[in-house]
């Protein structure tokens, strides 16, 4: 293992359970905080639109997540908030709702 300069872009593909995390510098510890928390972040959006596409209700942190992003949106439309609505009670999307919230939110909020 590298230990170098380079030390947190080598760790990028590798299981974070084994690296020593005591030996890392406060930039490579930030770094590192930062790449997992937007690859979480990116999954759970994963997660969401998987759910939508399969006509599945949001539950749980899920729902939780969905909603705080259609409530940080800054220029929302009565569409939005029919959108957010229908998630809230566990109702099924349109092809169009689906396709505003899953092409046009989600992937918004990921390049963010």
């Amino acid at each position: 293992m590298k230990w170098g300069r380079g030390f947190a872009f080598d760790m990028l593909g590798k299981n974070w359970a084994e690296v020593k995390v005591k030996a890392l510098t406060p930039f490579a510890r930030w770094l590192m905080e930062i790449i997992m928390a937007s690859r979480s972040f990116s999954a759970r959006c994963g997660h969401i639109t998987r759910r939508l596409n399969a006509n599945q209700p949001l539950t749980g942190k899920l729902l939780e997540l969905a909603l705080n992003i259609i409530d940080e949106m800054n220029h929302r439309g009565a569409e939005v908030d029919a959108i957010r609505e229908k998630i809230r009670t566990g109702a099924q999307l349109t092809d169009y709702e689906s396709h505003i919230m899953i092409d046009a939110i989600l992937v918004g909020k990921r390049l963010e």
